[in-house]
């Protein structure tokens, strides 16, 4: 075989592996993006309505800083007894 078919050959199979992972690549993103899509709607259909809590109640979303500085603010309250 002449050495530039051998370059050729080569070059198209190195083609058709990378269109394939491409191609693989393009379909995890497009999964990622309607995942991340959803999410973003959960998240703002919370922060608009509410968490529903057990026993139905109702109470706005707080955001985990929040929640977080106040379990905080309780640890360091029970520890000063």
């Amino acid at each position: 075989m002449d050495e530039s078919n051998v370059d050729r050959q080569q070059a198209n199979r190195v083609k058709a592996a990378f269109e394939k992972r491409n191609q693989k690549s393009t379909q995890t993103i497009g999964q990622l993006q309607r995942k991340l899509e959803m999410y973003t709607s959960r998240l703002r259909e919370l922060d608009e309505t509410g968490v529903v809590y057990p026993g139905g109640s109702r109470q706005p979303h707080r955001h985990a800083r929040t929640v977080l500085k106040d379990v905080g603010q309780g640890i360091r309250l029970n520890t000063n007894y």
